[in-house]
């Protein structure tokens, strides 16, 4: 019999509201569309995306392993959700 524990496969997530400081993990991300993103939005774009600075009441999330932010997607939430700080 095989024995595998979850963790050893997938780490356990921790997920919490992203912070300007998140900026350097998440920039990768959207590298693909950073062009086209600036040109519409600006520079700065994700920081104001991040601070929801753009006058909606956005959430972006992010996820952490053991402390680190795992860049794995992003999701900007613009409905009223529940987000423990």
């Amino acid at each position: 019999m095989l024995v595998c524990e979850r963790e050893a496969i997938l780490p356990t997530l921790a997920v919490r509201k992203a912070c300007v400081e998140d900026h350097d993990d998440l920039a990768p991300l959207m590298a693909a569309q950073a062009a086209r993103l600036e040109r519409s939005y600006g520079a700065f774009y994700l920081a104001e995306l991040i601070e929801g600075a753009d006058g909606l009441d956005t959430h972006v999330l992010v996820a952490e392993v053991a402390g680190k932010v795992v860049s794995t997607g992003i999701e900007p939430m613009l409905r009223h959700i529940d987000v423990k700080e």
